[in-house]
C-alpha cells in the first residue's frame, strides 16, 4: 500500500472514530466564564484534528437543535424532553441572589428564607426553564414561594429588571464574575440552591470523543 492510500484509509479511520472532523457543541453562557477556557484547550490537545464548533443557546434551543442534528452535542439544564437523547449530568451551577447593589442583604451570606418577603425576577419558563425549576426548589426547601413579578427572557434582561428594583433574581454562581452596573450578589447557604448541567447527545451517537469531553468538562467543574 503507498504511503497516500495509508494515509487516506488512516484519514477515514479517523473520520468515522470520531477523532477527525467537526464536532458542533452547543453551550450556556455561564459555561464561558469560567469552565469552558479550561476544557477547550485540554480537549484541542487530545484531539487536534478535531475543529470544536461553539455555539451558544439555551436549553430548548440545543434540544431542537440536536434532533435537526445541526449540533452534535451540549451542555443543557435539565428538565427537558429527553426523547431521543442521552444526557449525562456532568456539574451544578451554585445559585446566587442577584440584588440591587443597594440592597442591604448584597455582599452578604444568607438563606434563601431572607428573602421570602421579596419580589422576584425569574427566568421564563422557555429560555431559562432549568433555572427557573431549580429556583422554585430551592424556595420550596427554604419553606416559602416566592411571589414572581416578572419573568424575563434573556440573563441581561433580568439583572436590568434587578437593578432598576423590580425585583431579586437567583441566578446561576458563574455570572458573578461579570459584574452588571446597579447589581449586586449575596451567597446562598442552602445545599438545594444549585442548577445541575448536563452533557446532551442524540442516543445514536455515542462516540468516544463525547466521553472525552465529558469527562473532561466533569474534571475541571469540580
Amino acid at each position: 500500500m503507498t504511503p497516500r492510500r495509508r494515509s487516506a484509509r488512516r484519514s477515514v479511520s479517523e473520520t468515522v472514530s470520531g477523532e477527525r472532523g467537526v464536532i458542533r457543541f452547543g453551550y450556556l453562557e455561564p459555561a464561558a466564564y469560567g469552565l469552558l477556557p479550561l476544557v477547550l484547550p485540554r480537549f484541542r490537545a487530545r484531539f487536534p484534528k478535531i475543529d470544536l464548533e461553539l455555539h451558544e443557546m439555551h436549553s430548548y434551543e440545543s434540544v431542537r437543535q440536536l434532533r435537526r442534528r445541526t449540533i452534535e452535542v451540549a451542555l443543557l439544564r435539565p428538565p427537558v424532553d429527553q426523547d431521543g437523547l442521552h444526557l449525562d449530568i456532568v456539574y451544578a451551577d451554585r445559585l446566587v441572589a442577584a440584588l440591587p447593589e443597594d440592597h442591604p442583604l448584597a455582599g452578604r451570606t444568607i438563606g434563601l428564607r431572607d428573602l421570602a418577603g421579596e419580589r422576584f425576577v425569574s427566568y421564563s419558563t422557555k429560555q431559562g426553564a432549568g433555572v427557573h425549576a431549580a429556583a422554585l426548589q430551592a424556595c420550596a426547601a427554604g419553606g416559602f414561594s416566592p411571589t414572581i413579578a416578572h419573568l424575563a427572557s434573556s440573563t441581561p434582561m433580568l439583572m436590568s429588571l434587578v437593578a432598576a428594583g423590580q425585583g431579586v433574581g437567583l441566578v446561576p454562581q458563574p455570572f458573578t464574575m461579570a459584574p452588571r452596573p446597579g447589581v449586586g450578589f449575596a451567597t446562598l447557604t442552602d445545599p438545594e440552591a444549585r442548577s445541575y448541567v448536563a452533557l446532551a447527545r442524540r442516543g445514536d451517537d455515542d462516540r468516544a470523543t463525547y466521553r472525552e469531553l465529558r469527562d473532561l468538562i466533569e474534571h475541571h467543574a469540580r
